[in-house]
C-alpha cells in the first residue's frame, strides 16, 4: 500500500478559488439547513399543543428543510444534465 501525504494530494490536484467559493457555499447551505433545524426544535412544541400534530407529523415538519435542499439539488443535477445533452 502506497502511503501519501494529503498535502501532496492537495498540491498535486490545485487548490484556488474555486475550491473556496465552493467551501463557501457548502458552508452557507449546511449553516441554513441547521438553523432551519433549530428553530423547528422551539416551533414543535408550540405545534403540537395548537395544532394536535401527531409523532409523524411533527417528523415530516422537522425534516422539510432537509427535503428541500436536497430537492433543489436534484432539480440542479437534472436541468443541468438536460441542458448538456
Amino acid at each position: 500500500m502506497i502511503c501519501i501525504k494529503i498535502f501532496v494530494i492537495i498540491i498535486f490536484a490545485g487548490f484556488g478559488r474555486f475550491h473556496i467559493a465552493l467551501m463557501i457555499l457548502c458552508g452557507t447551505i449546511y449553516m441554513n439547513t441547521a438553523v432551519g433545524i433549530t428553530i423547528l426544535s422551539f416551533v414543535l412544541p408550540a405545534a403540537e399543543c395548537d395544532l394536535g400534530m401527531t409523532t409523524p407529523l411533527k417528523g415530516w415538519l422537522n425534516a422539510a428543510p432537509l427535503l428541500g435542499t436536497s430537492g433543489l439539488l436534484q432539480t440542479e443535477i437534472t436541468y443541468s444534465n438536460v441542458y448538456h445533452s
